[in-house]
């Protein structure tokens, strides 16, 4: 087995490095070096194993293990090569107990996915004076938890989560009424009081502290550590960086599409990947958790609001996952979702991308803004099955790419109502027309899988979807389509 900070050269930083002689804890890195599928920790798991051992490096030997195999989470790997643990909420769990209770004050740093009903962190004993226990709520809130029994503190529930955080790098200091925690290094200000009993007995996730548990809920973990003592902000922020770097999400200095939304800009940001956004129910009621459910709300992370939603449950599409990839598979019929408070105006420039897949026919629409003859729109061309973006007031003024068969492709298009240039991208190539500029200026309706006509329906997957009522600059063209691409499986 790999010994502590082993897996890094000495002039890296880790979080093994905030270990002294005396500090009991642990450090997990959820990686095929430190996992393994026997709970002797001797046989390497790989991709799609059963993981009975999760090798603990900050040299306390707190090494988390399973020895049920049924109960035993899931190495799997994001499409950017993040590894992760998959825990199916029925009955996974894998843990350690420490020999001690440590206590007071307590540092822990959990990486997971984001999702509504999620039980990030527990002990592992039902000793009620001994709890710390960190879960996200239904409504995607944060909830931290030390106390015997009874309702959680104000201070320590309801905690927004940033729409735009997929996955969450989640900080926190136990210490009683002097608590503090950190959303993605972002420190909250003032503190926070989870309860008077800052004490653990040990490390486990995607269930409840009761032995042997008796609640558990999907999660997907990325590594965490946890410490008896108070982490200073700079060993905070290393730890961070740590993880962003192993989980490759965006920090500061890279890419995110909340970016193009700076200063009140409108448009929408649209991710099936993350099911923090997904509703199975157009109120927004009852999360999305697992593979084929319908989804009636998804929600908009530009931060305007305007959440994409299909009322009728027959013409809902359905959350899909495979091979590492999310996506919204639509029937080809009448599944359809229809962007609320679409402010975008019909006047202004826009910018549109959409990561999709065509299954079968032609005439096919992505995305509509607008109705028959008023707006912008994407759609398959009828006799050849090529694609188009339309910005159109008599329907004649068209780009079209070359014939886009099955696979799936990144489309970006612009208009310059002021110019009347339009431009077509597909996965990086672009198509240029000048175009007479329209005066669209009737908000009709805005859809995403359907052109609001019979026949007209999306017959195939949306992995995400970027609309911005301005014209992109040529990097952020480039940035965008990289994102996409990511979430789509595609190359560019």
């Amino acid at each position: 087995m790999m010994q502590s900070g082993g897996f890094s050269p000495a002039d890296v930083f880790t979080p093994a490095d905030v270990f002294g002689a005396t500090d009991i804890g642990l450090f997990n890195r959820i990686h095929p070096d430190n996992l393994f599928t026997d709970t002797n920790g001797t046989i390497n798991a790989t991709v799609g194993d059963a993981v009975a051992y999760i090798e603990d490096l900050s040299g306390n030997e707190n090494h988390r293990i399973q020895a049920t195999v049924a109960k035993r989470p899931t190495l799997q790997q994001d499409p950017n090569g993040a590894y992760k643990l998959v825990y199916d909420g029925v009955d996974d769990f894998i843990d350690v107990t420490y020999s001690g209770v440590i206590s007071t004050p307590v540092s822990t740093v959990s990486v997971v996915r984001k999702a509504p009903s999620s039980k990030i962190l527990s002990e592992t004993t039902d000793t009620g004076n001994k709890r710390l226990n960190i879960g996200i709520a239904g409504d995607v809130t944060l909830t931290f938890y030390a106390l015997p029994s009874g309702s959680a503190i104000p201070s320590a529930t309801g905690i927004s989560i940033p729409l735009e955080v997929e996955i969450l790098i989640l900080g926190a200091v136990w210490a009683q009424e002097n608590s503090l925690y950190r959303i993605n290094g972002v420190q909250n200000t003032g503190f926070f009081d989870p309860g008077p009993n800052s004490k653990t007995t040990g490390y486990r996730t995607a269930t409840n502290n009761d032995n042997p548990p008796t609640d558990h809920t999907v999660l997907e973990e990325y590594g965490g550590i946890q410490i008896d003592r108070e982490l200073t902000t700079e060993e905070f922020e290393k730890i961070e960086d740590y993880f962003e770097l192993e989980v490759g999400i965006a920090h500061s200095g890279e890419f995110s599409p909340a970016s193009l939304f700076a200063g009140g800009t409108d448009g929408a940001w649209y991710d099936p990947s993350d099911l923090s956004t997904l509703f199975q129910d157009s109120a927004g009621t009852t999360p999305v958790t697992a593979s084929g459910q319908p989804v009636g709300k998804m929600l908009d992370k530009s931060g305007n609001g305007n959440h994409a939603v299909q009322a009728t449950a027959s013409k809902r599409p359905t959350y899909t996952t495979g091979g590492g990839l999310s996506w919204l598979a639509f029937d080809g019929v009448d599944d359809a979702m229809e962007i609320q408070n679409a402010a975008f105006s019909f006047t202004g420039d826009q910018s549109v991308w959409v990561a999709a897949k065509h299954d079968t026919g032609t005439g096919r629409y992505i995305y509509l803004m607008g109705g028959k003859d008023k707006g912008y729109l994407f759609l398959t061309e009828r006799s050849t099955g090529r694609m188009r973006f339309v910005p159109i007031t008599n329907g004649t003024s068209v780009i079209s790419t070359s014939v886009i068969g099955t696979s799936p492709i990144v489309f970006g298009g612009a208009w310059n109502r002021s110019s009347g240039d339009t431009s077509l991208r597909e996965n990086g190539v672009e198509y240029t027309a000048s175009k007479t500029p329209a005066d669209v200026t009737v908000p009709v309706v805005t859809l995403l899988g359907n052109g609001n006509t019979a026949g007209t329906g999306w017959d195939g997957n949306i992995y995400g979807a970027v609309i911005v009522n301005n014209l992109t600059t040529t990097s952020e063209t480039g940035e965008v389509e990289a994102y996409l691409a990511a979430k789509s499986g595609v190359t560019l």
